[in-house]
Formats: C-alpha cells, structure tokens, sequence
C-alpha cells in the first residue's frame, strides 16, 4: 500500500458560514478529490486520519482504485471511490456528534444516529442513501469496538 498524502487545508469563517480553502477542484483525480475530503474531515474533527492507495490485492498484485483508511489506530480498507468518500462522511457524523458531550450524552447522540441510519435503510428507495447508512454504521460499530 501507497500513503496518499493529505493537503493542507483550512476551514475560513464567511459571515455565518465556512468555507475551506483551497476548495475541491472537480478536475483532480480521484485520489486527490478522496485526499482532499479526508484532510478537510481530519480539520473538522481533530482526528488523525491517513489515506492509503492499492488497499484491495489480488494474486499478490495491489488493485487500483481501491483505497484504505486509518483514523486513529482504526483501520478500513478495500474502499471505492465512492465508498471510501462516505466512510469519511460517517467519521464527521461520528465525531460531530459526539463533540463536548459527556459520556452519556455521547451514547444518545450515537443511538439517535443509529435511529436514523436504520430507519433510512428500512424505509428508503434509494440506494446511495442505504448504502451510506449501512457504512455510518459499521463506522459507529467499528469505534465502538475500539473503545470497549
């Protein structure tokens, strides 16, 4: 596996709103689009996050356009494109929404997440949102184990 280095970026305040600098330029390629996000949830969140390149091999050869992902010590890998950019949304959700809660408070904000995602997964009809509501989960489940 390749690390795949993450920009710089910052989040700029604008009135009520934020943006970060430098914005995501639609013409990079995937990896660069997928470094770019994880920088930008690594800034959000405060959590150390490493993006790696070939995470999927086959018959000893590394597969392109598979990526893995380490936040903290947790490890995921053998993502798409598309799969890896969603895990990286449910490491914001995760860690949003247990920002400056006490232990309890935490535990809520992940059960009401969980709420949300399982109802998303039984009642919807599109298959982007279940798909990311089934990696929202196995993201809260993932650091749930980690932290018993």
């Amino acid at each position: 596996m390749k690390e795949i280095p993450l920009p710089e970026v910052t989040r700029v305040q604008e009135g009520r709103s934020s943006v970060v600098e430098p914005p995501l330029d639609t013409d990079w390629d995937e990896a660069t689009k997928l470094a770019w996000q994880a920088a930008v949830v690594a800034c959000d969140t405060g959590l150390p996050i490493r993006l790696y390149d070939g995470a999927w091999v086959v018959g000893g050869k590394p597969m392109s356009g598979y990526y893995s992902i380490n936040v903290g010590p947790s490890s995921a890998s053998s993502f798409t494109y598309s799969k890896a950019w969603t895990y990286l949304n449910g490491v914001r959700a995760g860690a949003e929404a247990t920002k400056g809660l006490g232990a309890s408070r935490a535990e809520a904000a992940i059960a009401e997440v969980r709420r949300l995602c399982n109802l998303t997964i039984n009642v919807s009809y599109r298959a982007q949102a279940i798909d990311q509501a089934v990696d929202t989960l196995a993201v809260l489940d993932r650091f749930a184990k980690e932290s018993s």
